[in-house]
């Protein structure tokens, strides 16, 4: 199934027409009807971002051709220290991260913080952790992370 098809196929999952969803995006129907029928490279910037923000996926999957919901993480700023833990962190194999997860979280367990603005989630074998006092810079950063991470 082509990536078309398959944005088609969400479109229709979520409004009752292609024409209902042309309305609603306040994009010409005629417009969506092209980029369907002969693909999504020749559109525009401007109407594929309108489109993927209506249907909340991400615009950087769909560029590979790959339909991804949009991923909501808040984010947190980095130092340079931080930045480079995590650097290195990806190079490490299987038994490395193991070893550093294991130390790591004893650590936490020693050092756990008394505050509640620390949210945690594992998803797939990622852990990440974050506040909600981040910038729109560093949650465009992530993204770029996650989306070089799902190339791996």
């Amino acid at each position: 199934m082509s990536i078309e098809q398959e944005l088609k196929g969400l479109i229709l999952e979520q409004y009752k027409s292609i024409r209902a969803f042309s309305l609603e995006v306040d994009i010409p129907y005629s417009t969506i009807d092209t980029m369907l029928k002969r693909g999504i490279s020749g559109t525009a910037i401007s109407t594929v971002t309108k489109i993927c923000n209506a249907l909340d996926i991400d615009t950087d999957s769909l560029s590979r051709g790959v339909l991804r919901k949009r991923l909501h993480v808040a984010r947190t700023s980095f130092t340079y220290a931080e930045e480079a833990h995590i650097k290195k962190y990806r190079v490490l194999d299987a038994h490395g991260k193991k070893t550093v997860d294991l130390i790591l979280d004893n650590e936490y367990e020693r050092c756990k913080p008394l505050s509640d603005d620390i949210i945690c989630f594992q998803d797939s074998g990622l852990r990440a952790a974050h506040n909600d006092n981040t910038s729109p810079e560093q949650l465009e950063k992530m993204n770029n992370d996650l989306d070089w991470l799902d190339q791996q």
